[in-house]
């Protein structure tokens, strides 16, 4: 099996300045970028914005408003569990201390 799609990014992960440099940004953005707060907010404002189109949606494609419906809530059950699994993962990956993690991931 071929893995060329990763390849550039498995031989960078060698590199402990650039393993260093990727757990910096992706503190930053899970503080910042994907911050809950923020997502949460994006996907509501999406929502409001979108909403007034779907009855023409809705027609054309069978769709009701409660599949729409559910659809969001199951983008936002993935926004408020993401962190968790994305904090194990990278510990796991990284093989991050306790002490690392807090240092990175801390409040």
């Amino acid at each position: 099996q071929n893995h060329f799609s990763t390849e550039l990014l498995r031989n960078l992960m060698k590199s402990k300045e650039f393993r260093q440099t990727f757990v910096e940004r992706l503190s930053y953005n899970m503080k910042n970028t994907w911050k809950k707060e923020t997502v949460l907010a994006q996907i509501d404002k999406a929502y409001n914005e979108i909403k007034a189109e779907m009855p023409r949606n809705q027609a054309r494609w069978g769709l009701t408003m409660s599949q729409w419906d559910s659809r969001v809530v199951e983008m936002k059950s993935f926004v408020y569990s993401r962190e968790s699994y994305l904090l194990k993962q990278t510990k796991a990956y990284f093989k991050l201390t306790d002490v690392e993690m807090q240092k990175y991931f801390g409040d």
